[in-house]
């Protein structure tokens, strides 16, 4: 998985000069962030809060690509569960 992000990182960094890829940026961004609002929607939150969530989750993930040095997995997992298990106590 870590070839994975490596990749999209410089991808991503390739979109800032090459507006053509932005668009593809755009779809998969948006599949990826419809997914995570569908799987919080199938967990019984309201539309509008599962939309959010899913945007903190998906950009939650995008920014701990960025960070150095990298935090570990079980810190990634924890970071993301301390802040989606806000939301779904709130269930």
């Amino acid at each position: 998985m870590g070839a994975d992000i490596e990749a999209e990182m410089h991808i991503r960094a390739w979109a800032l000069t090459e507006k053509a890829i932005i668009s593809h940026f755009e779809k998969i961004d948006q599949q990826r962030r419809a997914y995570l609002q569908q799987c919080c929607t199938e967990l019984g939150m309201e539309p509008m809060l599962a939309q959010d969530v899913a945007m903190i989750a998906y950009t939650n993930f995008l920014g701990m690509q960025q960070l150095y040095p990298k935090p570990s997995l079980e810190t990634a997992k924890r970071l993301g569960e301390l802040s989606f298990n806000k939301f779904v106590k709130e269930l």
